[in-house]
């Protein structure tokens, strides 16, 4: 699916300076880069993010809102067949759609990924275009094609990322309820509101209670992963027992060294 999230400035500038290459060696007069999308009702078509010469406001909407139908136009018919067309005169080709005035030619090229399509070069020129111009815009078509996957694992990128952050401070937030509840009754058991406690009840206590406030810190470092790709990360120094981090990470584990 290719999203307009991936279409950021420098991506468009690309395909910009791509299609003025285009029609610079082709000597053509209009022309137009177009992806592969995709709707949310899975209907596909072609995003235009490229185009030269045509009337204002001509295409726009295939721009931002619409896709352009993969039945219309021959550059719907080369994305169909996968196949490069020169159209030597468009008013004999019955697949022509005129948005430009007095074109002659129109010269096609499909823009192929791992032999998959993924868009298309389109050049119309007032006068005839020749093989030769189809070779330009053949190996224009590549370059393309790296700049197009390169946005899209860029984006695929960038969605799992989002994903990611979204997980973890959806889970960060949903560990602090229970640990909060388990912290509070552990301190009331120590301070004896439900009976007096025998040394090694106090102990066992003492031992949740660590754990219950080391798996805090661990919760408190996942948020700080979304503070710290935020830009907003604090960091707190101070001084620190050494005699109280060991006896922590000790009380943990002694149960089992005794044992």
């Amino acid at each position: 699916h290719f999203t307009l999230s991936i279409l950021n400035t420098d991506y468009i500038q690309v395909m910009n300076l791509t299609l003025s290459w285009a029609l610079r060696m082709t000597k053509a007069n209009v022309g137009l880069v177009a992806v592969i999308a995709e709707t949310d009702d899975g209907e596909r078509g072609l995003r235009f993010l490229a185009k030269q010469g045509y009337p204002e406001g001509a295409m726009t909407a295939y721009e931002k809102d619409d896709l352009w139908s993969l039945d219309d136009g021959i550059i719907g018919r080369v994305v169909r067949t996968g196949e490069p067309e020169l159209v030597e005169d468009v008013t004999s080709d019955p697949d022509y759609v005129a948005i430009a005035s007095n074109i002659t030619a129109q010269l096609t090229v499909p823009i192929q990924r791992e032999e998959q399509i993924i868009g298309v070069i389109s050049v119309e020129s007032l006068a005839p275009l020749d093989e030769e111009a189809l070779e330009v815009i053949v190996r224009l078509a590549d370059h393309a094609a790296i700049s197009i996957e390169n946005a899209r694992l860029f984006d695929q990128v960038r969605r799992a990322n989002d994903a990611k952050t979204e997980f973890v401070s959806f889970v960060s937030h949903e560990l602090k309820q229970p640990m909060t509840s388990m912290r509070g009754y552990t301190d009331l058991l120590v301070k004896g509101a439900a009976g007096e406690l025998n040394d090694a009840q106090h102990s066992f206590l003492e031992t949740i209670r660590s754990n219950v406030l080391r798996m805090d810190t661990l919760v408190s470092s996942l948020l700080d992963i979304s503070r710290i790709e935020s830009g907003r990360i604090k960091i707190n120094l101070a001084d620190v027992s050494m005699e109280q981090i060991i006896e922590e990470a000790l009380r943990t584990i002694r149960g089992q060294i005794e044992a």
